[in-house]
């Protein structure tokens, strides 16, 4: 991952229900000094926690309207249009990339290296690019197949907002 403190290397979970329901965590320094950054999909919500340098450097690919970008099964196929995506495709019909725009700049993600364990397809080498320039590079060494639900991804409810004052009636 490339973040504000130059290259570094980490690990990376991925949890995945469906195109709505994700958790992206990534791991990054020394057992001691570790970092993490991890984004949560549930529905049409999303919370990303971490280094502020890190998140606006390498934006993970989790929003609605993209689905669980990191991964080509959990790409929210029917509202990539919506959020003005495109997906592409090579000649076997397999996702390669996908493209939008996220805040101003132009971000690629593209898949190679197609694997499969237990009868689940996965691009095991994915990396994403910013405005040309590569982000975040995964080699995914292997996938652990494991039932989640909706409610493993639930967020705390969104933060109320302040009440607005009124101005007195003085005369």
């Amino acid at each position: 991952m490339r973040g504000p403190h130059g290259d570094e290397q980490g690990a990376i979970t991925l949890e995945v229900v469906d195109a709505a329901h994700c958790r992206v965590t990534i791991t990054l320094g020394p057992q001691v000094l570790h970092r993490d950054y991890t984004a949560v999909l549930n529905g049409t919500r999303v919370e990303v926690s971490g280094e502020a340098g890190l998140v606006e450097a390498a934006p993970l690919p989790v929003a609605p309207g993209l689905g669980c970008a990191l991964l080509p099964t959990a790409i929210a196929g029917t509202k990539l249009a919506d959020a003005g995506a495109s997906l592409h495709a090579d000649a076997t019909g397999a996702a390669s990339g996908l493209s939008w725009t996220t805040r101003g700049h132009a971000a690629e993600v593209s898949f190679t290296d197609y694997a499969a364990t237990g009868g689940v397809s996965y691009a095991r080498t994915v990396t994403e690019t910013l405005d040309g320039a590569p982000v975040l590079s995964i080699h995914l060494e292997g996938a652990a197949p494991k039932v989640f639900t909706g409610g493993d991804f639930a967020l705390p409810p969104p933060p109320a907002l302040p009440k607005l004052k009124t101005s007195g009636g003085g005369q």
